[in-house]
């Protein structure tokens, strides 16, 4: 059978806390701890995957054909995303490459996920059976739980680094998706056909922002029977039409990555140079840190880079507990449905990206706790009340309960946000992101790649080639370690050792464009235009859009005394960089009118030549 709604009390609110079940003064609390939380938000910048994503994304350039959005890159963080690609193509017509109107979309997001997770709890509170003594704290414990996920620093990574906008964005739908089934349920008529058409489209949404949308029509399901529902037949029998649409989210997720052959770029699956059982006993550690995090976030690091846990004293009694932890859950079914069902979410949002399926370039990655972080606070609030309650009826208690666990929540919210404010403070600049990320993660020889090129660019070259040098010793044939050392060295004029370090490079990855691209620029310097024109060209085989490539093959060509394809790579760069470079075209017109001029005199001083008739 369907549970009837409740029967709610429409008396005017008289205390602070019947206001807050009311729901504007909690709207207004959640919008203003979120925006102070992330006041220093507009700060940040690009940092990470970003600059594949955004600033090397063509396709979010609106440029003809302007479907081409929905086709993003491939082997980058919005490949198989579309609806994230098109979101970024917004802000990119907004505002070009400037970061604030990409993280004012992020913050928005944020906060209404935060928003829709208030709203959720409190209806769901208000109608749950089970509940029922909870009906008058409705609103305010939803509130508890929405501002402390709002503010948690554990999902700054999730806001404030843009480009994992796919974790907020895929959330938002399952939370869009949650509350317009919610509504269809007690809806009427066409209104219920609305409710039922958004959650449908919601899906549909969510699966062109993350793969792990694959899950949320189960998850809905179980929801449903959870909170709404105390038969399965009656389940079927009422939501079939929104379980049918709901079909539509599989069939879009199916042939966007059907369209791609369907990896990610190398970067997840199997085949990759990982082992299912390594990455397994890896992720039971990771989610072991995450849930510490969760209670203790320190340190916060931005890229662990991939290691694997090959320690059985410590993956075996960490995937025994975690494992026995979620068997609990389960087994509150009966008694406790609500946690059964928290239990199950918080599993099936990270077994996408924590289970058997390796990520090979991210093992661990605090993003993916962006939305199973809910079901924590959730746990841990309702948790808390239930032990608060129980304790109440002592009489030393009763006096100072509330009152004491009023100033644990705001202390606990003031620390959270504090953090929150701090470690928006590290993406500032790249130079201190990659400085931070290789101090708290020193084993991760990507973290000193990236730090050793922000040193080098702000003219830091000797500490720049120690960090380099820091990458090679931990991962010795990792290219772009080579490729970054080779850089350095090219910038300190050390140009026959950075030579060197990009043959190498191109020796253990072939494709890298850069390292080419470098070697013709030290054959320049070295006046081997026609080697040097040979590297330009394939460099753009490699990578058409590298636009910086074809002024330097112009002027490689221009040497070399080939001024019609000199000035034919000229107007591809001024195309493509929309820089027009008129004393250049002046330099390459008074070339050729000289090499014209040349041959002109040379025809005409050269005597006849003589034929003679058989």
């Amino acid at each position: 059978m369907t549970l009837p709604p409740p029967d709610l009390s429409k008396n005017d609110p008289k205390t602070l806390l019947e206001y807050l079940n009311r729901g504007p003064l909690a709207i207004a609390i959640i919008v203003g701890l979120a925006l102070l939380a992330y006041s220093n938000i507009f700060q940040t910048t690009f940092v990470f995957d970003d600059f594949d994503s955004i600033h090397e994304n063509e396709t979010i350039r609106w440029v003809s054909p302007y479907w081409q959005v929905l086709t993003p890159p491939y082997g980058v963080a919005v490949q198989n995303r579309p609806v994230v690609n098109v979101s970024l193509a917004i802000n990119y017509a907004l505002g070009g490459l400037k970061s604030n109107s990409y993280q004012a979309l992020n913050l928005f997001i944020h906060i209404a996920n935060a928003l829709l997770i208030y709203s959720l709890i409190r209806a769901v509170l208000r109608h749950y059976p089970p509940a029922r003594a909870l009906r008058p704290q409705a609103g305010w414990l939803a509130l508890i739980t929405a501002v402390i996920w709002v503010v948690h620093p554990l999902n700054t990574e999730g806001v404030t680094a843009i480009i994992q906008r796919t974790e907020s964005m895929m959330a938002f739908f399952v939370l869009l998706m949650f509350v317009a089934a919610w509504k269809a349920h007690f809806a009427t008529g066409h209104r219920r056909s609305v409710w039922t058409g958004l959650a449908a489209v919601c899906c549909i949404l969510g699966a062109g922002c993350k793969e792990a949308m694959a899950l949320a029509p189960i998850l809905l399901v179980l929801f449903d029977r959870t909170f709404l529902y105390t038969s399965w037949r009656q389940l079927l029998r009422d939501r079939v039409w929104l379980y049918a649409g709901l079909v539509l989210g599989w069939v879009a997720l199916a042939g966007i990555v059907i369209s791609t052959g369907g990896n990610r770029g190398n970067a997840a699956g199997f085949g990759f140079g990982m082992e299912w059982y390594h990455y397994l006993r890896t992720q039971v550690i990771a989610i072991w840190l995450y849930l510490r995090l969760m209670f203790w976030p320190s340190p916060l690091i931005g890229d662990y880079g991939y290691p694997i846990e090959n320690n059985p004293w410590r993956y075996w009694p960490a995937g025994i507990t975690l494992g026995l932890l979620g068997l609990a859950g389960l087994a509150c079914w009966k008694k406790a449905s609500w946690v059964a069902f928290v239990t199950l979410m918080f599993f099936m949002i990270l077994a996408p990206s924590s289970s058997i399926v390796p990520l090979v370039n991210q093992t661990i990655a605090e993003k993916r706790m962006y939305f199973p972080s809910l079901m924590v606070v959730v746990v841990v609030v309702f948790g808390g009340y239930w032990l608060l309650q129980r304790f109440g009826h002592v009489a030393r208690w009763q006096r100072f309960g509330k009152i004491g666990a009023g100033m644990v929540i705001l202390l606990v919210v003031a620390l959270l946000s504090m953090q929150t404010w701090l470690r928006n403070r590290v993406y500032v600049t790249n130079l201190i992101y990659w400085s931070d990320n290789a101090q708290k993660a020193p084993f991760n020889h990507r973290n000193w790649v990236n730090y050793a090129g922000c040193l080098n660019n702000v003219g830091r070259r000797e500490e720049a080639l120690v960090a380099a040098d820091k990458a090679v010793q931990l991962q010795p044939d990792y290219h772009l370690a080579h490729a970054m050392r080779g850089t350095i060295l090219y910038n300190l004029n050390r140009n026959n050792e950075a030579l060197k370090e990009f043959q190498l490079t191109v020796h253990l990855f072939p494709w890298h464009e850069k390292s080419y691209h470098m070697i013709g620029q030290i054959a320049m310097l070295n006046k081997d235009y026609r080697d040097a024109a040979i590297l330009f060209h394939h460099t753009l085989e490699l990578k058409p859009s590298y636009i910086q490539v074809y002024l330097d093959l112009a002027w490689a060509r221009y040497y070399n005394e080939e001024i019609e394809l000199a000035h034919e790579n000229l107007v591809i760069y001024e195309r493509l960089a929309q820089a027009a470079q008129p004393s250049v075209h002046n330099l390459f017109t008074e070339k050729w009118q000289t090499k014209a001029a040349r041959a002109t005199t040379q025809a005409a001083t050269q005597p006849a030549t003589a034929t003679s008739q058989p």
